[in-house]
């Protein structure tokens, strides 16, 4: 990994209060990955929750979001193991879903950032070009890390909105990201997104967010959708999907045609 890749570019956009738009990627194509950074995409999520990724094909990824000059972020889903060897890999950010427990935050913090603030182990990884730049730039490197990896814990349930003020306890959290799918599913709503016991909590978790100097992001529909959560005051968004925005294109075109 290139030492200059190592700068978090959604972090930073962030300190200087800039709004920052990705999705998430579900279909392992290095194409798509170049095609949604040349199209303006800040990050790309390589999202392995509900699809068959292995750690390989998640280092490559990375590696192309690298090359197109996107930042790379990785959602794992219970695999400690795998949240380590992304980090290892290079992910800029390592999003958890369905952390609905202060123990459950802990745990992600645990192995996403290196002592004091978490218990990762160190070694020679790709994050560190495999040690190739010398002893002092490992040391650099793991004195540095922990600003530049973000830790992003999912607010996805109605339960982890009760537990969140003792999650956001936890020292290391970088941001909370709400996904409102899961959430109105938790609550037997799944997809009224107006419902006002949905629009409550996410405003109250924007809040009790901001309170503590997280970044917080949230999922939207479209870029409207978007536009909407930047001005409710949201830093971040992952909008859609590679698949779904291709979909959504697609579908588009295709009700142009007259046949």
């Amino acid at each position: 990994m290139r030492e200059e890749m190592r700068t978090n570019k959604v972090k930073e956009m962030m300190k200087e209060g800039k709004k920052v738009v990705g999705t998430f990627c579900v279909s392992n194509s290095r194409a798509v990955i170049e095609t949604l950074a040349a199209s303006g995409m800040d990050y790309v999520l390589i999202d392995t929750e509900h699809f068959m990724t292995n750690p390989e094909t998640i280092e490559q990824m990375i590696t192309a979001a690298e090359a197109a000059g996107v930042t790379p972020f990785v959602r794992v889903q219970e695999n400690i193991n795998l949240i380590d060897r992304c980090v290892s890999a290079g992910a800029r950010g390592v999003m958890v879903p369905m952390v609905n427990s202060k123990k459950q935050a802990q745990e992600a913090v645990n192995v996403i950032k290196y002592a004091p603030v978490g218990k990762r182990g160190v070694c020679n990884p790709r994050a560190v070009t495999y040690g190739a730049r010398g002893f002092d730039n490992m040391l650099n490197f793991y004195k540095t890390e922990n600003d530049k990896v973000m830790c992003i814990l999912q607010m996805e349930t109605f339960e982890s909105f009760q537990n969140l003020p003792e999650i956001l306890e936890v020292e290391g959290i970088d941001s909370i990201f709400v996904g409102r799918f899961d959430l109105t599913h938790s609550m037997g709503i799944t997809g009224q997104f107006d419902d006002p016991k949905v629009v409550e909590i996410v405003e109250k978790t924007l809040k009790m967010g901001k309170e503590k100097g997280l970044s917080m992001g949230i999922i939207t529909l479209d870029g409207e959708d978007t536009s909407k959560f930047f001005k409710m005051g949201y830093d971040w968004v992952g909008m859609a999907g590679d698949m779904i925005l291709l979909a959504m294109a697609t579908q588009a075109e295709m009700a142009k045609i007259k046949r």
